[in-house]
């Protein structure tokens, strides 16, 4: 599957269209009767940003909505629904699913998508915006600390160059952590020893 991407025989980029090649091979990109690649045009925003896969459907951000992409079967293969056309999304690498449940970094809030869009409250939310520097918000990136029930977003403060805070949302206990960290990747440890 490529996400904003050009139609077949085009060399202009189309930052909404969705394209799939055949399930019989992935070098297959044109569609015909007798193959299940196609395409699909997403109508709200200007661009995806980025796709999230989860347990049963991938979540696509462009830049002004979410839309949830299904595996539906032949004729159609992919479904997709608009979810919300009243979201932001900081960066490609900002949203994190835990547990079934989708997170991310809005351009001036937290969202989160468990079969519905909210907006998460946050007592930090004015720290952490008024000290966020936009000029770098494609860096944000984000991960889950899923031992201490933890999403992770880091961030640039205003006039860094490269992310060097931090915003943690405890979501068992609903709580909100503050602090500086120099990092660019997160990568989530195993909880259980196998």
């Amino acid at each position: 599957v490529a996400y904003g991407c050009n139609e077949i025989g085009s060399a202009t980029q189309d930052r909404l269209l969705v394209r799939w090649a055949t399930q019989e091979d992935f070098t297959i990109w044109t569609q015909l009767p007798t193959n299940t690649a196609g395409e699909y045009r997403l109508s709200y925003g200007s661009q995806i940003i980025t796709a999230e896969q989860t347990k049963q459907e991938t979540l696509i951000f462009t830049d002004s909505a979410l839309y949830s992409q299904k595996f539906l079967g032949p004729p159609y293969t992919f479904g997709f629904d608009l979810v919300s056309s009243n979201t932001s999304i900081i960066s490609p690498n900002s949203v994190v699913t835990v547990n079934n449940t989708t997170y991310w970094m809005g351009v001036d809030k937290f969202y989160v998508y468990n079969g519905r869009v909210d907006t998460l409250q946050c007592n930090v939310r004015g720290f952490v915006f008024q000290d966020f520097d936009h000029s770098q918000a494609y860096q944000v990136c984000s991960g889950s600390n899923e031992q201490f029930n933890e999403v992770w977003w880091f961030y640039c403060s205003n006039g860094m160059s490269a992310p060097d805070r931090y915003v943690i949302y405890n979501y068992l206990e609903n709580l909100w952590y503050v602090g500086t960290m120099d990092r660019t990747a997160w990568l989530d440890s195993k909880i259980r020893v196998y």
